[in-house]
Formats: C-alpha cells, sequence, structure tokens
C-alpha cells in the first residue's frame, strides 16, 4: 500500500510538471524558430530561443554581477500571471528578489525544490514572504531546473540557481518561448 501511493505521488508529481511545461513549449504560428547566433556572454535574443553562458573569466563574476541570471530575474519581474520553479537549489539573491516581487504584486508563484538544500537563508527568506515551497521529500536528486513564465516561455539549461552556478562554473541558461 505505502509503495503504491509512493508510485501515485510521484506519478502525479510528474502529470502535474507536464501540464505546467508542455504547453509552454508549443509555438503559436507567428512565434516559429529562426536561426540563433550564439554569443560568449550576452546571449543570442531571437526572439523565439535566447541562450546564454556563463562566464567564470568575467571581471565582473567576482562581484556577482553581469550572469544570465540578471536576464531570468528581469523576465520574472515582467512575470504577469505566474511563475512555476523547479530548483535543485536556490541562493542567488536577484532570483530570490524577483520571485518575491512578483509574490507581492500577486503573481502566482510556485516552487518545488531538493528537500536536503532547503535550508539555505534566501530559501528561508522566501518562505518568510509567504510562497510555498514543497521539497521533493526523498531519496536522489531532484536535479530539475527549470522556470515557467506566465504559460508562454520556459528556462532551463544546466546553470543552478546559485553563485556558483551562474558565477564560477561554466554553465548555460536557455530560454524558449
Amino acid at each position: 500500500m505505502k509503495t503504491e501511493n509512493y508510485a501515485r505521488s510521484q506519478y502525479m508529481i510528474i502529470l502535474m510538471v507536464l501540464m505546467l511545461v508542455l504547453p509552454s513549449c508549443v509555438p503559436s504560428p507567428s512565434d516559429m524558430p529562426t536561426p540563433i547566433q550564439v554569443t560568449s556572454n550576452a546571449g543570442a535574443e531571437t526572439g523565439f530561443l535566447e541562450i546564454y553562458f556563463t562566464d567564470p573569466t568575467s571581471p565582473h563574476a567576482a562581484d556577482f554581477e553581469g550572469g544570465p541570471d540578471e536576464t531570468l530575474a528581469a523576465a520574472i519581474d515582467q512575470a504577469h500571471l505566474s511563475v512555476d520553479i523547479a530548483a535543485y537549489s536556490l541562493n542567488l539573491w536577484s532570483i530570490r528578489d524577483a520571485l518575491i516581487h512578483a509574490f507581492k504584486r500577486g503573481v502566482v508563484v510556485r516552487m518545488v525544490m531538493e528537500s536536503d538544500n532547503m535550508d539555505i537563508d534566501e530559501i528561508q527568506q522566501i518562505l518568510d514572504a509567504g510562497i510555498n515551497i514543497i521539497g521533493d521529500q526523498r531519496e536522489g536528486l531532484m536535479h530539475n531546473k527549470f522556470v515557467v513564465i506566465d504559460h508562454s516561455e520556459v528556462w532551463t539549461g544546466s546553470m543552478n540557481y546559485t553563485l556558483n552556478g551562474a558565477y564560477e562554473d561554466n554553465n548555460n541558461l536557455i530560454r524558449v518561448r
């Protein structure tokens, strides 16, 4: 019975994630992809697809400035309806602040993350602001890293939403509209 309930809850989590992500992945005919030009740090903006790379060698990396997290935070700041986020870990102030500001503006903010990483100060500040965070509550890593904004764009890639992920490691962040 316990195994059956566990399997059912896992199925429901997967189904909910698919319901959130899949509609955001289907472009309208006017949003068909165009060729992209990938640039190192700034990202390639084409409307349908944008790709950003972290740059640990940037002079601003030591100051934790100028990374792709700032572009993601700006997108969250533009949210009107909802921000759904799955994160292995989060300690970027830019993302924390954007989520809190969105929530205070009345945007629905939902978050799921690795339970082992929920004791971080920034996570406690998000919780203190009133945003509910659901931990994965299981063994094995919940290593997802994606954000769905207003059911119309998905941010994903190898970058964890952490200082290390955005400023000290080589990662990518991809925006799909």
